[in-house]
């Protein structure tokens, strides 16, 4: 039976490749080091398969979408580095499986192919919430398949639900699988922000530390909509579908890092299953029954 191994929330600023960052780089410098120890942690493990969530991957607002292109290319052009690129394997018999998984367990479930990133006018596959932590995980010298993951505007417990649906899925594959949230918190900490500043960011950004520390997801599901709004975030759904991933496991977590320089937090964190735990149930919380 196969079984998550490790999970990880991790942040995509594309100023943290030192390609594009140049310079600018020491004002990350936190970042950068968090993500060369989550990548070193990773690649000691040495998973067969990867699910990588992102934000900024094409969104079917009523589903959650799968990729199922068999090769995964992207590249930082739209970034002015053009020169750093990726070709990466689908592992479409897991990207199946989480499909099917999720169908069973109730949720609208989509995939993301060739003709609809036609239709989108999307050139590239890979987006930087993926690229972003490959570019560390290459770097370490890991490479195995991977699935990509959208987010969807469905209600925020089927954000977790999902993660369950994925747990189902790998067990199903036979194979040991690493799932990384990859999302900025608050874009919102300081007045020179892109978004301005709200003191629902800051508040936010301690939401989530308290969740990495606790790992508990209830957290973040009693937070209201309107606090997330003026929080003006992107890790939540892809934090709350790893959570559900590791429903009814144990789980240890460390914060490498965390940092908000140019008014949007940055964090850096990872969590090792521990076994099963009933303690660590939420399901009939969340869902009742």
């Amino acid at each position: 039976m196969g079984k998550i191994i490790h999970g990880s929330l991790v942040p995509h600023p594309p100023i943290i490749v030192p390609e594009i960052g140049g310079s600018e780089l020491s004002k990350v410098k936190d970042t950068v080091d968090g993500m060369k120890k989550f990548s070193e942690s990773l690649k000691g493990l040495d998973p067969d398969a990867l699910v990588i969530i992102s934000p900024h991957a094409p969104v079917i607002e009523d589903a959650v979408a799968v990729n199922q292109i068999p090769i995964l290319r992207g590249d930082f052009g739209s970034f002015s580095a053009r020169g750093v690129n990726f070709e990466v394997e689908n592992d479409l018999d897991l990207s199946e499986l989480i499909l099917d998984k999720g169908g069973e367990l109730g949720l609208p479930m989509d995939t993301i192919n060739a003709n609809l990133l036609r239709a989108s006018r999307t050139t590239s596959i890979l987006d930087h919430g993926i690229m972003v932590p490959l570019y560390y995980l290459r770097e370490a010298g890991l490479d195995c398949p991977l699935v990509p993951i959208s987010i969807s505007f469905q209600p925020l417990k089927d954000m977790y639900l999902f993660g369950m649906a994925v747990k189902e899925a790998v067990e199903a594959a036979g194979r040991n699988v690493a799932i990384i949230a990859s999302g900025d918190l608050s874009h919102r900490l300081l007045p020179s922000a892109p978004s301005g500043y709200a003191p629902e960011g800051i508040l936010f950004d301690e939401k989530i530390r308290q969740t990495v520390e606790e790992r508990d997801p209830m957290i973040l599901l009693n937070m209201s909509d309107e606090f997330i709004h003026k929080a003006g975030q992107c890790g939540l759904r892809p934090l709350l579908m790893l959570l559900g991933a590791f429903e009814g496991r144990g789980l240890d977590s460390v914060l490498h890092s965390y940092e908000g320089p140019f008014g949007v937090g940055y964090m850096v964190a990872e969590f090792f299953p521990t076994g099963c735990d009933s303690e660590r149930e939420y399901a009939h919380k969340i869902f009742g029954g």
